[in-house]
């Protein structure tokens, strides 16, 4: 198609622009949105706010993209600016004609904070989130050899897949790729190591993994998961220990990247629930 073609090469010029010139937040945000038109020709791309650009389809249905986590991201990493704009406008945009052999092994259920589902297509979201707690959310996603997507309606057709089926397939995934799990002093807490970090979050999703860490501490198992590879825990009693989790969050949640929350979480009768 003579026409996709020339999109192709469109959005690559802009990538290439991202990468030398995006160096501004304003010279990014504009950038960020002539890739959104180049990726969803069909949608109306508008700034609802200098924080914030809306997609709105022809029914007049919406979704946003918020660019404070992107221009953070982007200020630390300079040298990777297109690879991370790239990567959140595909959670928009995905690339429908991706030529990857789609199998169930490849589906993981991960944990992100509620901006990220916002990013979501609003007529997917019920689909492809679950609730888990406070503002955490597991989102279904397929893991590519060099990225990773949301997984589309029309993949969850093709592997016939229901919603408790991509929990438990995507769980048993995301056990394979973290690999061997570790619990370390750090201070008064315990933190998560694995080798697969990028995943660390998502341990908050293997129930046996916490009855192991329960043996560590006293009464039940206090979490702090500030980001997607940070995991710390402590017990109820310790009260450093909080304190510390607390701290922890706090400074991550500020200078981190893949930030998700400073909410801490408490593990009582196999279920989290908010810690106060």
């Amino acid at each position: 198609d003579p026409e996709q073609g020339h999109r192709a090469v469109r959005i690559a010029e802009v990538l290439e622009q991202i990468r030398d010139n995006g160096t501004s937040r304003d010279a990014l945000s504009l950038l960020i949105v002539k890739l959104l038109q180049l990726r969803l020709p069909d949608k109306r791309i508008e700034f609802a706010s200098e924080m914030e650009i809306k997609l709105i389809d022809a029914s007049g249905m919406s979704s946003s993209m918020f660019l404070p986590n992107i221009w953070a991201e982007c200020e630390k990493s300079p040298d990777e600016r297109s690879e991370i704009v790239d990567r959140y406008v595909r959670v928009l945009a995905p690339v429908e004609e991706e030529e990857e052999v789609i199998t169930r092994d490849m589906v993981v259920a991960i944990i992100r904070e509620i901006e990220y589902r916002e990013y979501i297509r609003a007529e997917d979201r019920e689909l492809v989130t679950k609730h888990l707690i406070g503002d955490l959310w597991v989102v279904y996603a397929i893991d590519l050899p060099h990225s990773m997507t949301v997984i589309s309606r029309k993949q969850i057709a093709s592997l016939s897949l229901a919603g408790e089926d991509m929990l438990s397939i995507g769980v048993r995934n995301i056990e394979r790729l973290l690999g061997q799990i570790s619990m370390d002093p750090y201070g008064e807490c315990y933190v998560f190591s694995c080798e697969n970090i990028v995943y660390a979050s998502s341990l908050l999703l293997l129930e046996y993994v916490w009855d192991r860490a329960a043996e560590l501490v006293q009464c039940d198992v206090v979490v702090a998961v500030p980001a997607r590879d940070t995991i710390l825990f402590t017990g109820t009693t310790n009260t450093k220990g909080i304190e510390e989790l607390r701290t922890e969050a706090a400074y991550v949640v500020k200078n981190g990247n893949h930030v998700l929350t400073e909410t801490l979480l408490v593990r009582r009768d196999g279920k989290w629930k908010l810690f106060q």
